[in-house]
This record gives C-alpha cells, structure tokens and sequence, in this order.
C-alpha cells in the first residue's frame, strides 16, 4: 500500500467515523451493499508550475444548489441535512524528509471555519517520517456560509509536494438520524492541469530506496492530487 494511501485511508477511517442522513426527495434504505458517493468538486488556484516561497494556493468550493450528484446512481440528491469534513493534505512528494519548523506550509482561513490542522512527525516505531501537514474543515453543514469553502495553503519550503484529497463519511445535522452509515463524499480538483507533467519532470527515488514515500501517480490522474514545486 503506498504512504498517500495509507495516509488517505487513516485520515478517512480513524478520524472522520460518520453517517449519513438524505434530504427529503430520496429516501435511502439503512443498509446498502453498495455505498452511495456524493462528488463535490474544489477548485484550485493558481495554477503554476513553479512557486515560490510565501506564495498561497487557495482550495475554494462555491455550490450553487442543494442538489448534489450521486455518481454511483448518477441521481441527485438534497444535501441540506447533513454535514461532512473536508480533509487535505499538504506532503512532500519524492522522500521522506523531517518536518521543518512551522511545517511546510501554513493554512490560511479567511472565512473562520472549523479548521484542524495536524503536523507531521517522527514515529520511532516504524522509523518512519510521516512528512506533512494536514487540514480538515470539520463539521461543514451545507446551512452554513453559503455553501462556500475557502481555505489558503501558504508555502513556507523549497521542494516537491503534492496536495492530495481524501474522502469523507458524512453525518445527518438531526439528532438521532445517524442510522445509514455507508454513504460518503468523494472530492476532485476541478482543473484541467493538476501539474501531471511537473511530477513526470521529478527525479524519482527508487521503491527500494529507505527514502521512497511510495507516492501512487493515479492520484494525479483521477484529480484526487495536485503537485506543487517551490523554488
């Protein structure tokens, strides 16, 4: 399993344990075999193929209707019930390196959401340097702010990284309607150029080197990862 994976999947399993309520116009039953999957695009700018020190990179979403699509079913469904997290990660992208002081970047939130943000660090147990910083927007409610996300990510190093996306399982706002638990939210960068060919231009370090963080290019591919190169 590669380290955005496996970061991916703790962050989505370990911290972010939801249900899911639907609005009124779909009735969904409490169990499902397979999971319904809302898609939210974010949008991401600018897009450069270099930055510099002290640039922002700014992840925003503007929804202009309740309705959302369920792209398993390719039907809709109302979204004002419930509420979700969005998580990102900002993550050096060729090796493992220790995070420097004030992390590799500084997250930016103009509109006061309920932003956490995580560090990474040294796990003595495994030796390994879990090298990023992390951002959730925790307990978004599609009642609040317009339905509008804007969160800036200031780069504070030199080097090659990559913003990657992970899911999320989503919560119904009602008390007590938390019983339909396999349903989630799938984000994608809503940009023609995540910056593929500045990943391709990278040297690379081979799967046997200690260094190697295993990074899986299909990220880039199906929009779920952005690269970002500092200089």
């Amino acid at each position: 399993m590669t380290r955005f994976a496996t970061v991916s999947i703790f962050m989505l399993f370990s911290i972010l344990s939801f249900n899911f309520q639907c609005g009124k116009d779909r009735e969904l039953p409490a169990k499902l075999a397979e999971p319904v999957v809302i898609e939210i695009p974010l949008q991401i700018y600018p897009v450069k193929k270099t930055y510099a020190v002290d640039d922002t990179i700014w992840i925003e979403t503007t929804l202009p209707s309740k309705m959302l699509p369920d792209v398993k079913n390719k039907t809709t469904i109302l979204v004002d019930t419930i509420w979700l997290n969005i998580p990102f990660t900002y993550q050096v992208l060729t090796k493992q390196t220790l995070v420097p002081t004030g992390g590799f970047c500084e997250f930016i939130n103009p509109q006061q959401l309920s932003l956490s943000i995580s560090p990474g660090y040294y796990d003595p147990k495994y030796n390994v340097y879990w090298n990023y910083n992390a951002g959730v927007v925790q307990h978004f409610s599609f009642k609040e702010m317009g339905y509008q996300v804007k969160v800036g990510i200031r780069l504070n190093a030199r080097g090659a990284f990559y913003i990657g996306l992970s899911g999320s399982l989503v919560n119904s706002i009602t008390p007590g309607n938390n019983h339909n638990a396999n349903q989630y939210v799938s984000f994608r960068f809503d940009t023609p150029d995540v910056n593929l060919d500045v990943y391709n231009d990278l040297p690379k370090l081979p799967a046997t080197d200690p260094y190697w963080i295993g990074f899986d290019v299909k990220t880039l591919t199906e929009k779920k990862a952005f690269a970002v190169r500092v200089e």
